[in-house]
C-alpha cells in the first residue's frame, strides 16, 4: 500500500527453485536518503555443496537509511550463525563494518562443513567461532578468533589479525596458544599480488612439543623463522632469510641455523646452514657470489634414530657448481645394517660433468 511517499508492504512472497522461498514485509519511504523497515524471512535453495550441519533458513532485517543502513541476520540448524552489519549504500567509498558469530553444542569436526585432505581429518573447532571485518572498497580489515583442537593438541586459542587492500594482504598477527600456554606460535606476514606474487612471513614460538613425532620420543623446539618466496609464470624461489631453532627431536638436542634457498632452476641461493636433528648432523654452504662449488655434509652416528630394526653410521659429502654442471659426492657406510642385510664398511662415490 502507498501511503504519500511511503510504500508498505505487509507481506510479498516469492519462491523459485534458484532462488527459494522468501516473504518480505517492511516499509520503504521515498524521500530524503529513503528510510526503510524492511524484514526478510526464508529458504534458500538447495545446494550441492551446502553443508547438512547449516540450516538454509535466513532470518534478516534492515533497518535505517541508505546514508547509514543497519542489517543483522541469522541462521538456526546445528551450528547457529548471527551477523550484525552496518554500511552507507550512498558513499562511494562503501564504508562497512561486520561482525559474526558461530555457536554449536560441543566440537565441531571441519569436516562436517567441507572437504579436507586426510591429513586434516582431526581438525576440531569449540564454540563460540568470531569473525569481525570493517573498512571500504579500498581497504579492509579483519580479525578472526575461535578455538581449535587436533594433532594430538587440545584447546587451542586461534587468533588472526589483517588488512587487505588492492593487490596486498598483510597478517598482522597469527597466533596458535594452548589454554596452558605450553605450545604458542606466534606469526606475521604478508603476500602481494599486484603483480609478479611475493610473499614473506615470520614464524616465532616460545616452545612447542611436536606431539605428531611422540611416537619416535619426547620432541619440543623453539625458535624463530623467517622465509619468503616469489612465483611468476613457472619461475619460482623460496629462501630461508633467517633460521634460529633449538630443542629436542627423539629426546636429542635439536637445532637449526642459518639461512639458504633455492630457485625454480634449481640454483642454491647463497647459504650457511647448520643443523643438527635425531643425530643426523648438517652443513651447507653456498658463497655470496655463488663462484665457487656449494658444500654439503651429512653425518648419521645412527640409522636405528630413523629406520627402526637398523643400525649404523653413514657419511656424505657433495659438491656442486652452480649452474650443476659439474657434481662430486662421496661418502662412507660403516656397520650397517637392517633385518637379514648388512655390510661392515662401503665407500661411496660419484660424479657428473
Amino acid at each position: 500500500a502507498w501511503l504519500r511517499q511511503e510504500l508498505q508492504v505487509q507481506e510479498l512472497r516469492i519462491a523459485a527453485e534458484e532462488f527459494g522461498s522468501w516473504v518480505a514485509r517492511g516499509s520503504l519511504e521515498f524521500a530524503g536518503p529513503w528510510p526503510l523497515a524492511v524484514t526478510l524471512d526464508g529458504e534458500m535453495p538447495t545446494l550441492d555443496a551446502w553443508p547438512s550441519l547449516l540450516d538454509r533458513t535466513l532470518a534478516l532485517k534492515a533497518s535505517g537509511d541508505l546514508t547509514a543502513l543497519l542489517i543483522t541476520a541469522s541462521m538456526g540448524g546445528s551450528v547457529d550463525v548471527a551477523a550484525d552489519a552496518s554500511l552507507a549504500p550512498l558513499d562511494p567509498e562503501l564504508p562497512f563494518r561486520l561482525s559474526a558469530r558461530g555457536n554449536w553444542p560441543g566440537t565441531l569436526a571441519l569436516t562436517a562443513l567441507t572437504d579436507l585432505p586426510e591429513s586434516l581429518a582431526s581438525l576440531e573447532l569449540t564454540a563460540p567461532l568470531q569473525i569481525s571485518a570493517s573498512g571500504s572498497l579500498q581497504e579492509q580489515a579483519f580479525q578472526l578468533e575461535g578455538v581449535a583442537a587436533g594433532f594430538g593438541y587440545e584447546s587451542v586459542a586461534v587468533r588472526l589479525a589483517g588488512t587487505h587492500r588492492q593487490g596486498l594482504l598483510h597478517i598482522e598477527d597469527l597466533r596458535l596458544q594452548e589454554a596452558n600456554r605450553a605450545n604458542t606460535i606466534w606469526a606475521r606476514g604478508e603476500l602481494d599480488y599486484s603483480g609478479q606474487l611475493s610473499w614473506f612471513a615470520t614464524l616465532e614460538s616460545s616452545g612447542i612439543d611436536l606431539l605428531p613425532l611422540s611416537e619416535y620420543g619426547a620432541s619440543r623446539i623453539e625458535g624463530k623463522l623467517l622465509i619468503d618466496g616469489n612465483l611468476d609464470g613457472e619461475s619460482w624461489g623460496i629462501f630461508l632469510s633467517e633460521t634460529n631453532i633449538k630443542g629436542t627431536v627423539n629426546g636429542l638436542p635439536a637445532r637449526i641455523k642459518g639461512y639458504t634457498g633455492i630457485d625454480s632452476q634449481l640454483r642454491l641461493a647463497p647459504s650457511e646452514l647448520h643443523a643438527e636433528i635425531n643425530d643426523v648432523r648438517l652443513l651447507l654452504e653456498v658463497a655470496q657470489d655463488r663462484a665457487s662449488p656449494a658444500r654439503l655434509e651429512v653425518v648419521l652416528d645412527d640409522l636405528g634414530l630413523w629406520l627402526k630394526g637398523s643400525g649404523g653410521k653413514l657419511s656424505l659429502q657433495a659438491s656442486a657448481a652452480p649452474d650443476w654442471q659439474d657434481f662430486n659426492v662421496r661418502g662412507s657406510l660403516l656397520d650397517i645394517h637392517w633385518q637379514d642385510m648388512g655390510s661392515k664398511s662401503a665407500k661411496l662415490t660419484g660424479a657428473y660433468r
